[in-house]
């Protein structure tokens, strides 16, 4: 297993039971669709780089959820992340990519569950992370 896997699974085990444990706020189920913003966004300390603030949409489609970056005028200029989850429910897992914060959303299909999402903002600041709940 490469470092990199390691830390990936550690970060996923430690939001898991803190979104177990109640540690972290969980997400609201709906039954229309509803954007989940992130509870924490990652930092990003230079100066000339944005934050990105990512989101979750549910409940557009059972056990589907679309991960996307919410961008704000002024923004500035693209910086990537990537995002890690995990679902509770179900244990499916994977990563979303956004090269630039103009990237297109990323579905994802972790089935109906609490899901925690670990976001990497590429190793040039601090991690943010979110959880929410997929009908």
């Amino acid at each position: 297993m490469t470092a990199l896997n390691a830390f990936a699974r550690t970060g996923a085990a430690v939001f898991a039971a803190l979104a177990i444990s109640g540690v972290m706020m969980p997400g609201t189920a709906a039954a229309a669709p509803s954007t989940v913003p992130f509870q924490v966004d990652p930092y990003v300390p230079l100066v000339d780089l944005p934050t990105p603030h990512l989101a979750a949409i549910v409940g557009e489609e059972p056990g589907v959820a679309v991960l996307h970056v919410q961008r704000a005028p002024g923004d500035g200029n693209p910086h990537s992340a990537v995002v890690h989850w995990l679902s509770l429910g179900t244990g499916a897992y994977g990563s979303a990519s956004f090269p630039t914060l103009d990237a297109q959303p990323v579905t994802i299909r972790p089935g109906s569950g609490q899901v925690v999402a670990y976001v990497d903002p590429q190793a040039i600041g601090t991690p943010g992370l979110g959880t929410f709940f997929v009908p």
